[in-house]
């Protein structure tokens, strides 16, 4: 149960996708739920022309604002709830959450890893990279945004649901000894254990923590409208079940994204987003 108010910060990041479309997903998300619509604080706009590495300097400024805006919601006691766009989204949403705060937890629910720098990535999409860029790895424009230097140390960092990946990701995972729960653990565990085991980690840690849900992580029977889909993904009943019942005293900053609303054919892969945001907003009903 979120204690504070909740307030929303619309990121339209598209450029930094292999397919574009993502940047869309705000506007969609918030004329489909009203309580979104209702709470947009602001909505945060990008220059979605380039692509790969020729939108960085873009991708940056955005990035910047994003972060400020996530920081400026803090300060007033609020629960910002990012919406994106892309997972590019991250370098921004985290740079803001983790400004003056000293140690701070971040969970990575996705499919993917994000590890990669401009240098491990074949794809050069920078929505593969913001853990990495987090713990200052990658290009200076993204690894310093709204204030210089690391924003999460790895030993603060956990991922649920991960099953696709390069080699180059795992074995930085590996080298800084990342907390990972890849799927084949969740399907064998459960997420339920798995999520309270990291949420507990953070709250034994006495530190801040925030959780960045990248619908892709669901198995595409349930959500097929994103970007890059991977089939034997988490249950969102499963999901729905731990992220209701389980205490979540620490969080304080929620980001949600990779919805592609134009890869959306039946027009109701918004209301999978729907109801990951209720767990989170209970004036939300589904």
């Amino acid at each position: 149960m979120i204690k504070k108010e909740i307030f929303y910060i619309g990121a339209e990041f598209g450029a930094g996708a292999g397919t574009i479309g993502c940047e869309k997903a705000p506007c969609v998300i918030s004329d489909n739920i009203p309580q979104v619509k209702n709470k947009m604080a602001t909505m945060i706009t990008m220059d979605n022309s380039k692509r790969r590495k020729e939108c960085v300097d873009n991708l940056a400024e955005s990035c910047k604002n994003l972060a400020r805006a996530v920081y400026e919601q803090k300060q007033k006691n609020h629960f910002p709830i990012v919406i994106g766009g892309d997972h590019s989204s991250g370098f921004g949403t985290w740079s803001g959450a983790t400004k003056d705060e000293g140690d701070y937890g971040v969970l990575w629910v996705d499919a993917h890893f994000d590890l990669h720098t401009f240098e491990t990535s074949d794809s050069s999409n920078p929505h593969g990279m913001p853990v990495a860029g987090l713990m200052g790895y990658g290009d200076n424009r993204l690894t310093n945004i709204l204030y210089n230097g690391i924003k999460v140390k790895p030993e603060n960092v956990a991922f649920i649901g991960t099953r696709c990946y390069e080699s180059k990701e795992r074995e930085l995972a590996e080298k800084l000894n990342i907390k990972v729960f890849y799927a084949e653990e969740v399907k064998k565990v459960g997420f339920a254990k798995c999520f309270q085991s990291v949420i507990s980690s953070f709250q034994n840690k006495g530190i801040k923590f925030g959780i960045s849900f990248d619908m892709d992580c669901l198995d595409v029977q349930e959500i097929t409208a994103v970007g890059t889909p991977v089939k034997n993904g988490l249950i969102l009943n499963d999901v729905m079940d731990s992220f209701n019942n389980t205490n979540l005293e620490g969080l304080d900053v929620l980001e949600v994204v990779e919805y592609n609303p134009q890869l959306d054919k039946t027009g109701n892969d918004v209301n999978v987003v729907k109801k990951v945001l209720s767990c989170f907003d209970k004036n939300i009903l589904i």
